[in-house]
């Protein structure tokens, strides 16, 4: 098994395709495997193929991002990119 990036999570979800909105976010919708379900995350761009943030975890929780503050599903390199935005 390979090493998990502090944040994540073994892989659940099949990432889909980024799509740029009208406002100009990066969005895609992930299929979670266990279920089906499918899920809108904000990402980072047309590139960003990183895993979901586990946001909702207390440890992973971050007020500084406003997708952690808002309760939005987002890549861990969205999250990354709203911290450096300080």
């Amino acid at each position: 098994m390979s090493a998990v990036r502090a944040g994540t999570y073994p892989v659940q979800y099949k990432h889909g395709r980024p799509v740029q909105s009208r406002s100009g976010a990066w969005r895609r919708t992930d299929r979670y495997l266990p279920t089906g379900s499918l899920d809108t995350v904000h990402c980072a761009g047309p590139n960003d193929d990183s895993p979901l943030h586990r946001h909702w975890e207390l440890a992973n929780y971050d007020a500084k991002c406003d997708l952690c503050w808002l309760g939005f599903p987002h890549t861990v390199d969205l999250h990354s990119q709203r911290r450096s935005d300080d």
